[in-house]
């Protein structure tokens, strides 16, 4: 059994520290109040690019900027839903750039011809392979996630060798010492450019020595150059999912030339294919007259296999790895078409959800470390306040504006894109941050109604000392005369003791009430203040990751 060829996508989500890289490059955010408009600037930095890898060139924007009927624009954004071309879609589109509703930026770099671009690597136990980079690409996001997808390809191939390329090139560094001794993790892995027949090494990794940079996993070079943006060591990103990129894959399968070993293990080998190994439930299948498309999800990849000059036996025989999946009737079946468009955009929106959402997660922790300090001080500050508003604002943006249960108004695909947010869990973790999200409210919510019952407190207080004095001055002072008025208010005849002693009784009650009501005040200055000081919002600019957990 050979596959006819090999398309592959590898996607790298990684959350970028906004905060921290607005305050170490200011410059590329002088003037601009959002974080998308400062992207193009700080990313034309090159100091951190090494010169090896200058000859690949620099990450450029890959704006859709052609959309008549024959342009790749017009089929991409047509496919999708209104609201999705709005959102997803790096276009342009508006009067004014800075008037894009859009919120994603995509990137590129262009390979040019001749040259050839390789992804390589191999193990320590004798696997080893490479294949050619025929895509570079980089979205990122409002939020401050990305992803990095490099797109590779292969000729006529084996589908043990393909395997071995999908489960191998995608590792972003060894989860212990014995990964790469034991063949779990490459022992190498290199980008290699190709000029007339010349190959010459631009990058490579090798895990040597590996190290962890902080808190965050020892991150493959191969990687960090293609980021080289962004400073790893200075912990400026950090990768959001674990030691493997997401698998994004397309194979062909001619039944012509393997129609007599689908029986003799032949399936075994479809199922691997498919599920790169995984646990994983059951396939998709579309099937047209003379073809079959399965499609196998799992938590790290999903993976497209295209079964050519299928007859009605191949086709029952092939639903195996369906299961009880309802198979779909399709005679537009252009799959390698499908791969590169309409299915690739869905797999980088669904990505996109999760990474988000993983960042969101990471953000909730460290807004609810915030509150606890603040409970254990007692007081709640104004920056944690606005934690948890600048917080609930960008859940509110996503959950609104970016999430959608569909992108397309066709259900076949639909349930494609919804298969995907299933396998990366992506309802259930947007559940649990919204239910984190509503107890800091609460939390808020909470405290200000106690604060605010401890002030009507300390006013009906006030209001009792200051007022009791008050009342009883002029009830005395304008209902009672004659003989009682002489006695203490004048202090006539007998009542002059007793009319000196309630002046020193009522100034000593007048000057106590004072100190006390000053005392109210000072001790409370703080809410005070807030009363007097005009509201404004004072921008959140220290980063939540690099602060002391103590």
């Amino acid at each position: 059994m050979q596959l006819d060829g090999l398309f592959a996508y590898f996607l790298f989500p990684f959350a970028l520290d906004r905060e921290a890289i607005q305050q170490d490059h200011p410059e590329a955010w002088t003037g601009k109040t959002k974080w998308l408009d400062g992207l193009d600037a700080w990313m034309a930095d090159k100091r951190h690019q090494g010169q090896q890898l200058r000859r690949l060139g620099t990450w450029k924007r890959a704006t859709y900027s052609e959309f008549h009927a024959g342009s790749q624009a017009y089929s991409d954004l047509l496919f999708f839903n209104s609201i999705v071309r709005h959102v997803f879609f790096d276009t342009n589109i508006g009067r004014h750039p800075d008037e894009q509703e859009n919120q994603l930026r995509c990137f590129s770099i262009e390979i040019p011809s001749p040259q050839r671009l390789w992804f390589a690597g191999s193990d320590a136990i004798g696997g080893s392979g490479r294949a050619e980079i025929n895509d570079l690409r980089l979205y990122i996001s409002a939020h401050g996630t990305g992803i990095l997808s490099i797109g590779v390809e292969t000729g006529a191939i084996d589908p043990q060798q393909a395997l071995w390329l999908m489960r191998r090139l995608r590792k972003l560094y060894p989860l212990d010492g014995t990964g790469v001794r034991d063949g779990r993790t490459p022992n190498r892995l290199a980008l290699l450019l190709e000029v007339d027949g010349q190959i010459e090494t631009l990058c490579e990794e090798r895990f040597e020595d590996p190290k962890m940079v902080g808190f965050y996993p020892p991150l493959a070079s191969v990687i960090r150059s293609l980021l080289y943006f962004a400073d790893y060591n200075h912990q400026e990103y950090e990768p959001v999912l674990d030691e493997n990129m997401m698998v994004y894959s397309y194979g062909e399968l001619n039944m012509h030339t393997c129609r007599d070993t689908l029986d003799n293990g032949g399936l075994d080998v479809v199922e691997e294919f498919l599920f790169l190994r995984h646990l994983h439930g059951d396939a998709a299948c579309y099937e047209s007259s003379h073809s079959s498309m399965l499609i196998g999800f799992t938590g790290h990849s999903c993976t497209l296999l295209h079964v050519k000059s299928c007859e009605a036996t191949d086709q029952s025989r092939l639903r195996v790895v369906c299961g009880s999946q309802r198979v779909v009737k399709r005679e537009d079946l252009d799959v390698c078409k499908m791969f590169h468009t309409n299915f690739y955009l869905m797999a980088v929106v669904a990505i996109f959800y999760r990474a988000i959402l993983m960042d969101f997660s990471e953000r909730s922790a460290l807004v609810a470390r915030h509150l606890l300090r603040d409970q254990q001080a007692g007081t709640l500050s104004l920056a944690s306040i606005q934690l948890v508003n600048e917080f609930r604002a960008q859940f509110l943006n996503f959950s609104g504006y970016w999430h959608f249960d569909d992108l397309s108004c066709k259900q076949a695909d639909n349930d494609f894109f919804r298969r995907l947010c299933r396998e990366y869990r992506v309802d259930d973790m947007k559940e649990v941050i919204g239910s984190e999200l509503r107890h800091m409210t609460e939390f808020v919510y909470n405290f200000y109604q106690l604060r605010n019952t401890e002030a009507v407190n300390r006013l009906a207080m006030l209001s009792l000392v200051f007022g009791g004095g008050a009342v009883l001055t002029g009830f005395f002072g304008m209902n009672f005369g004659r003989e009682f008025a002489n006695i203490l208010f004048e202090g006539q005849g007998m009542g002059s003791m007793l009319h000196y002693s309630l002046i020193a009784f009522i100034s000593t009650f007048v000057f106590g009430s004072l100190a006390l009501g000053t005392y109210v005040v000072l001790r409370s200055w703080r809410d005070y203040l807030a009363l007097l000081t005009p509201l404004k919002k004072t921008p959140t600019t220290s980063s939540l990751k690099r602060e002391s957990p103590e």
